[in-house]
């Protein structure tokens, strides 16, 4: 099962790496292009200026392909938020289809499901509760079914099937939900092209400072903060557990006030 790269570390952990990996490209590049400065047969090569710009245009299409891919997952996930408030919403509905003792324990069943998923959706929320949670979805997943199936066994009616499809929808929005969240994280072997192609290109521009001018450019440093920054926004909206740009969880917070009030 596939979470996201950079579940061990905070926000700020992963920028300050970000932050340090970079710099040090920077740096190696810059003394080795001095270095070559100072040979005696040092001849200047038009070619470092085009070698890096061609480096540089590569790590804008990764910087972008990759941003595109989180942004792609996040909205998505905004969008499964509120199609779990919906089937559960309907399954809750549905639930006065069944007898009194039934319909009672499927609601409170339905209650304290929306109730976990909505607690889990915190920035201090760690990978082992993120899955527990996921467990305990399942179990009650079992409940329910359980309970809507022993209630169309006990009376069947027309009308039961409507509450089987109900729960079944909410199995199936979890899915879903899981899968966005888990699985649909940016793979490694993206990570690690963009992190390599990045210091390349940071390093090959540093390079060409100190092969043609001897010197550190001042605005190398703001170069390198952007990156940081860029990647840093990357894993932002990679992470659905972490982070400032959580997915927004008003439509299932304001679910379970309704569920509250009405059981």
């Amino acid at each position: 099962m596939m979470t996201s790269t950079f579940d061990i570390l905070p926000l700020w952990g992963t920028f300050a790496l970000s932050l340090a990996f970079f710099f040090a490209a920077t740096e190696v590049g810059f003394r080795i292009g001095r270095r070559r400065r100072e040979h005696a047969d040092f001849v200047e090569s038009g070619s470092t200026g085009i070698v890096t710009g061609s480096i540089l245009g590569l790590v804008s299409f990764l910087l972008a392909f990759t941003f595109g891919i989180a942004a792609s997952n996040f909205s998505e996930r905004r969008g499964v938020v509120l199609d779990e408030a919906n089937a559960i919403g309907t399954a809750f509905l549905r639930a006065d289809l069944l007898e009194t003792e039934d319909r009672s324990k499927l609601r409170a069943l339905l209650t304290e499901y929306t109730r976990i998923r909505v607690d889990i959706i915190r920035p201090e929320t760690t990978i082992a509760e993120y899955f527990s949670v996921i467990r305990a979805s399942e179990q009650l997943h079992s409940e329910m079914w359980q309970t809507v199936v022993a209630a169309g066994q006990a009376a069947p009616t027309p009308t039961h099937a409507l509450a089987v499809s109900g729960i079944n929808e909410v199995i199936d929005v979890h899915t879903l939900r899981v899968a966005v969240g888990v699985r649909y994280a940016i793979p490694p072997s993206i990570w690690l092209a963009l992190y390599v192609v990045s210091a390349v290109g940071l390093a090959t521009t540093s390079y060409r400072f100190g092969v043609s001018f001897g010197r550190r450019s001042e605005l190398l440093p703001g170069m390198v903060i952007a990156f940081a920054c860029v990647i840093t926004l990357i894993t932002d909206l990679d992470d659905p557990r972490h982070g400032f740009l959580l997915s927004d969880q008003t439509p299932m917070q304001e679910l379970l006030k309704s569920m509250s009030r009405d059981n």
